[in-house]
């Protein structure tokens, strides 16, 4: 799953290139070229990679353009394994969560501001109908916060539910699940949140949650 200040994107991530230092950036057909380059807030173990294109040329979808250190534009992305087994009916409870640091897409924000800080808290509950999340992300930037709720379910292992609007429009996002080995899912969110602001700034990121 990707997200950043050119829209939002999910998909297979083959093939896929990795650094020693974790960093993904070949997606894929989406690529991070480019000298110099850099990837932030990079997080995993193996069974998810997520991690934000800072600095460098990015190519996602159709789109070509260069990300320039203190700029607006971001690419994030998270690459998990596919959940192929739903757990048995049970309530999981998730950790506090790995973030990027979201990116401003939508509003007014002076250059200070294009980046914000987020947290959230999830958990998820398995029946016959899948995996129910329960989940909510606050994002502080701007001057403000605000906060969108993304609760829904995920019907099989290998798909995703959107809850709102995405890329500027509003609050909302797309998320899915993954398989955290032992037992254990991950659940991975892409979201964008309009701060309670009067410029209505909003951000847009990526976030992993480990449930066991």
């Amino acid at each position: 799953m990707m997200t950043g200040s050119r829209g939002q994107m999910a998909g297979i991530a083959s093939p896929l290139t990795q650094a020693s230092d974790g960093a993904v950036t070949v997606i894929g057909s989406n690529t991070l070229t480019g000298t110099p380059m850099a990837v932030q807030e990079i997080s995993g173990n193996a069974n998810f990679a997520q991690g934000r294109w800072n600095v460098g040329t990015a190519k996602t979808g159709s789109s070509t353009f260069t990300i320039v250190a203190g700029s607006h534009d971001a690419v994030h992305y998270s690459v998990y394994n596919d959940l192929e087994v739903f757990p048995a009916i049970g309530t999981l409870s998730c950790n506090s969560g790995k973030f990027t640091k979201p990116n401003y897409v939508g509003g007014t924000a002076y250059s200070t501001e294009y980046l914000g800080a987020s947290t959230g808290n999830a958990s998820v509950t398995f029946d016959g109908n899948g995996a129910n999340v329960s989940l909510m992300i606050t994002t502080t930037g701007a001057g403000a916060s605000g906060t969108v709720n993304l609760s829904g379910t995920v019907k099989t292992g290998n798909s995703s539910y959107i809850s709102g609007g995405l890329g500027g429009t509003g609050n909302g996002g797309m998320v899915a699940v993954g398989d955290a080995g032992n037992s254990a899912v991950n659940v991975i969110a892409i979201y964008t949140v309009v701060v309670a602001n009067e410029h209505k700034t909003s951000y847009s990121g990526i976030a992993t949650f480990t449930c066991k």
